[in-house]
């Protein structure tokens, strides 16, 4: 399941469990994502400092995402710092 898909069903099950309490939902789709992904970093630092995941699952190659190999002197940041 994915970030998406899990945000989707919680935010369904939400709103169809305050069906006749509210009226108005004050928690938009985007910030049940943004709080699924806080929640599972912050799961998997529990389990990792308690030694219940080994570091060796979290280590995984990502092969396909493509670079852009740009200068670092183009970059817009802040280079006064």
């Amino acid at each position: 399941m994915t970030i998406k898909q899990l945000s989707a069903a919680t935010f369904n099950d939400i709103v169809g469990g305050l069906a006749g309490y509210s009226e108005t939902i004050n928690i938009s789709l985007e910030q049940l994502e943004d709080e699924v992904v806080e929640t599972r970093l912050y799961l998997i630092k529990q389990y990792s400092l308690k030694n219940m995941l080994p570091v060796k699952d979290l280590m995984h190659s990502i092969n396909c995402i493509e670079l852009d190999c740009k200068s670092l002197d183009k970059c817009p940041c802040d280079k006064g710092s």
